[in-house]
Protein backbone atom coordinates (compact mmCIF):
# COMPACT_ATOMS: atom_id res chain seq x y z
CA UNK A 1 0.00 0.00 0.00
CA UNK A 2 1.15 3.44 -1.05
CA UNK A 3 1.23 6.53 1.44
CA UNK A 4 1.22 10.07 0.22
CA UNK A 5 3.52 12.30 2.11
CA UNK A 6 3.43 16.10 2.71
CA UNK A 7 7.64 15.83 3.56
CA UNK A 8 9.30 18.25 1.22
CA UNK A 9 6.05 20.13 0.48
CA UNK A 10 5.62 24.10 0.96
CA UNK A 11 3.05 24.31 3.40
CA UNK A 12 2.07 28.03 4.56
CA UNK A 13 1.76 28.13 8.08
CA UNK A 14 -0.68 31.16 8.43
CA UNK A 15 -2.73 28.72 6.18
CA UNK A 16 -2.82 26.30 8.74
CA UNK A 17 -3.58 28.78 12.04
CA UNK A 18 -6.46 30.42 9.82
CA UNK A 19 -7.86 26.68 9.35
CA UNK A 20 -7.02 26.06 12.78
CA UNK A 21 -8.90 29.50 13.68
CA UNK A 22 -12.15 28.80 11.77
CA UNK A 23 -12.28 25.43 12.78
CA UNK A 24 -12.54 26.23 16.49
CA UNK A 25 -14.72 28.52 16.14
CA UNK A 26 -17.26 26.57 14.11
CA UNK A 27 -16.70 24.09 17.14
CA UNK A 28 -17.32 26.60 19.95
CA UNK A 29 -20.30 28.79 19.28
CA UNK A 30 -21.10 31.64 21.67
CA UNK A 31 -24.79 31.90 22.34
CA UNK A 32 -26.25 34.16 25.33
CA UNK A 33 -26.51 30.71 27.57
CA UNK A 34 -22.86 29.36 27.17
CA UNK A 35 -21.78 33.08 27.90
CA UNK A 36 -24.28 33.13 31.00
CA UNK A 37 -22.56 29.94 32.37
CA UNK A 38 -19.27 31.14 31.08
CA UNK A 39 -19.94 34.36 33.43
CA UNK A 40 -21.29 32.26 36.28
CA UNK A 41 -18.51 29.93 36.16
CA UNK A 42 -15.88 32.34 36.29
CA UNK A 43 -17.67 34.54 39.48
CA UNK A 44 -17.39 30.98 41.13
CA UNK A 45 -13.83 30.47 40.06
CA UNK A 46 -13.21 33.95 41.62
CA UNK A 47 -15.08 33.29 44.81
CA UNK A 48 -12.79 30.04 45.66
CA UNK A 49 -10.22 32.67 46.42
CA UNK A 50 -12.60 35.47 48.09
CA UNK A 51 -12.53 37.66 45.24
CA UNK A 52 -8.56 38.36 46.34
CA UNK A 53 -7.52 37.48 42.78
CA UNK A 54 -7.98 39.66 39.41
CA UNK A 55 -8.06 36.57 37.72
CA UNK A 56 -8.92 32.64 38.33
CA UNK A 57 -6.13 30.31 40.37
CA UNK A 58 -5.13 27.74 38.34
CA UNK A 59 -7.41 25.52 40.29
CA UNK A 60 -10.35 28.00 39.11
CA UNK A 61 -9.47 27.51 35.51
CA UNK A 62 -9.83 24.22 35.93
CA UNK A 63 -12.71 24.41 37.70
CA UNK A 64 -14.34 26.75 34.52
CA UNK A 65 -12.96 24.22 31.94
CA UNK A 66 -13.94 21.03 33.42
CA UNK A 67 -17.39 22.73 34.27
CA UNK A 68 -18.13 24.26 30.67
CA UNK A 69 -16.55 21.67 29.11
CA UNK A 70 -19.00 18.68 31.09
CA UNK A 71 -22.21 21.25 30.56
CA UNK A 72 -21.78 20.99 26.63
CA UNK A 73 -19.79 17.85 25.98
CA UNK A 74 -16.94 20.01 24.64
CA UNK A 75 -13.15 19.44 24.94
CA UNK A 76 -12.08 22.63 25.12
CA UNK A 77 -8.87 24.58 26.84
CA UNK A 78 -8.60 27.78 28.80
CA UNK A 79 -7.51 29.78 25.83
CA UNK A 80 -11.11 29.87 24.49
CA UNK A 81 -12.09 31.14 27.65
CA UNK A 82 -9.41 33.54 27.88
CA UNK A 83 -10.33 35.21 24.73
CA UNK A 84 -13.80 35.37 24.98
CA UNK A 85 -13.51 37.20 28.51
CA UNK A 86 -11.02 39.81 26.50
CA UNK A 87 -13.78 40.04 23.20
CA UNK A 88 -16.36 40.97 26.24
CA UNK A 89 -14.42 43.21 28.26
CA UNK A 90 -13.67 45.06 25.11
CA UNK A 91 -17.32 45.39 23.97
CA UNK A 92 -18.00 46.43 27.66
CA UNK A 93 -15.45 49.37 27.83
CA UNK A 94 -17.16 50.16 24.14
CA UNK A 95 -20.38 50.35 25.61
CA UNK A 96 -19.57 52.37 28.26
CA UNK A 97 -17.51 55.32 26.57
CA UNK A 98 -20.71 55.67 24.46
CA UNK A 99 -23.17 55.79 27.60
CA UNK A 100 -20.62 58.08 29.31
CA UNK A 101 -22.35 61.13 30.48
CA UNK A 102 -25.39 60.33 28.50
CA UNK A 103 -29.07 60.59 29.05
CA UNK A 104 -32.15 59.34 26.99
CA UNK A 105 -30.73 56.23 25.37
CA UNK A 106 -32.41 53.08 26.46
CA UNK A 107 -30.74 49.02 25.72
CA UNK A 108 -33.18 46.63 24.53
CA UNK A 109 -32.66 44.11 27.20
CA UNK A 110 -33.82 41.03 24.25
CA UNK A 111 -31.60 41.85 21.34
CA UNK A 112 -29.47 44.76 23.24
CA UNK A 113 -29.90 47.36 20.46
CA UNK A 114 -28.86 50.92 21.66
CA UNK A 115 -31.90 53.68 20.78
CA UNK A 116 -30.86 57.17 20.51
CA UNK A 117 -32.31 60.11 18.79
CA UNK A 118 -30.78 61.10 15.65
CA UNK A 119 -29.52 63.84 17.04
CA UNK A 120 -28.00 62.10 19.98
CA UNK A 121 -25.58 60.28 17.54
CA UNK A 122 -25.24 63.54 15.57
CA UNK A 123 -23.95 65.22 18.97
CA UNK A 124 -21.49 61.86 19.29
CA UNK A 125 -20.45 62.31 16.30
CA UNK A 126 -19.26 65.98 16.42
CA UNK A 127 -17.57 64.97 19.76
CA UNK A 128 -15.96 62.05 18.05
CA UNK A 129 -14.35 64.13 15.48
CA UNK A 130 -13.67 67.26 17.85
CA UNK A 131 -11.20 64.71 19.90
Amino acid sequence: MYMASNRGQNVNSSTLHTETSTRSEEYLKWDHRRERIFLELYDQALAMNYYRLKDPSPLGKEFIVDKFNHEFNLDINYKFFREKLDQMKRKYKKYTGLMQNSTGISVDPVTSVISASDSWWKDREVRKNKT
